[in-house]
């Protein structure tokens, strides 16, 4: 919500500044018609201006961060102004400045830059009347705005409660959909959203079992402006069925595959990386024994030291009895109770006992 605050503050400094007041709204006293034109799609003034508080915008529809627009200004009585220039912005480049066109209009393009996250919200003009030495200022307010869609198309429609699952958010526009990075509370299956490197992920965690639906609920950074000029941020909810089934253990992935059974390590432990997980707790001693049940063999204490920036955890592994992976899974418990399953073999250090050399005939030893 932090920029959007900051869109309205923007409104609201811009209706009170004492330097522009005299002069908002009043661009259209030497213009009839003011147009934004993008691609070949014409957003006109005439009939079309969004009303905000007290001021007018004019509305226009985008496609790219970077959509180059012409503009086209329709003056009154052309003689009444003597000199008109679009002053500069970091939001955009002006390509072409404006032009007096076939007596009958002003253009200029330009090219926007970063429309989605800019606090772009007015063109401001400078024009000097017929008859003044000085230039005035006017202002343009303008409403960018966009269409926004997002899906998730899950390969399977199975979760389990209390395992997070992790699914891709299709959207054309990702930078227009506002992430706090929290998760939602008290819903049949709670949710996040997060970003990595472009692409927005969604995280779901179920609550209850049976066939539950979730429902996304998205909003934008720039709007979208309907046919009835509402100015809408909130995204039609993503809603999917899933089939929620009783709790099932995570699979926590460790870094060393194998690691040696001797004092050494038995009293100082090995440190290992370990898949995090939301329901890890930090600064821990886990139990790993070979049996979901109570009372299996106690096969090592892992101890859970921090989490590290690549979804894994920096741990320490004390070894207490040997272990093959082919013998099966190992179950990281929390007293009695199993709450994820790993792998790796736990050997004995290799000895030398005898050295050969080995010959035709005979070995010699």
């Amino acid at each position: 919500m932090r920029r959007f605050a900051y869109w309205i503050a923007g409104l609201i400094l811009a209706f009170n500044s004492p330097g522009l007041s005299a002069q908002e709204n009043a661009i259209f006293s030497f213009f009839k018609e003011i147009v934004v034109r993008v691609d070949t799609t014409n957003f006109s003034s005439a009939g079309n201006l969004v009303r905000i508080g007290n001021l007018d915008y004019l509305p226009f529809r985008y496609q790219r961060d970077d959509e180059v627009c012409e503009l086209l200004l329709y003056p009154h009585q052309v003689q009444k102004i003597r000199s008109i220039r679009l002053v500069g912005s970091t939001d955009y480049n002006l390509i072409d400045s404006l032009l007096y066109v076939n007596n009958s209009y002003y253009r200029c393009r330009l090219q926007m830059r970063n429309l989605t996250q800019s606090q772009l919200q007015q063109f401001t003009f400078g024009i000097q009347s017929a008859g003044d030495t000085t230039e005035s200022y006017y202002t343009l307010h303008i409403l960018p705005y966009t269409l926004t869609s997002a899906h998730i198309y899950p390969e399977s429609d199975e979760l389990f409660i209390g395992e997070e699952k992790v699914l891709e958010l299709v959207t054309g526009n990702p930078r227009n959909i506002r992430i706090t990075g929290q998760w939602t509370t008290g819903e049949d299956i709670d949710y996040r959203i997060s970003e990595s490197q472009g692409t927005l992920r969604v995280h779901l965690l179920p609550r209850l079992p049976g066939q539950r639906t979730v429902r996304i609920r998205l909003q934008t950074i720039r709007p979208f402006v309907d046919e009835n000029k509402r100015i809408i941020y909130d995204l039609p909810p993503v809603e999917y069925k899933f089939n929620v089934k009783a709790s099932r253990l995570a699979f926590l992935s460790i870094d060393k595959k194998e690691i040696t059974l001797d004092e050494k390590n038995r009293s100082e432990g090995v440190e290992i990386q370990m898949d995090d997980n939301r329901t890890l707790v930090m600064n821990k001693t886990y139990r790993v024994e070979d049996q979901e049940k109570p009372g299996g063999r106690l096969v090592a204490e892992i101890f859970t030291r921090n989490s590290l920036a690549n979804n894994r955890v920096l741990c320490i592994l004390r070894p207490y009895n040997y272990h093959r992976i082919t013998e099966g899974y190992l179950y990281i418990k929390d007293g009695d109770e199993p709450r994820f399953i790993t792998n790796l073999n736990i050997t004995p250090r290799t000895t030398v006992t005898r050295v050969s050399v080995m010959h035709e005939g005979s070995d010699w030893t």
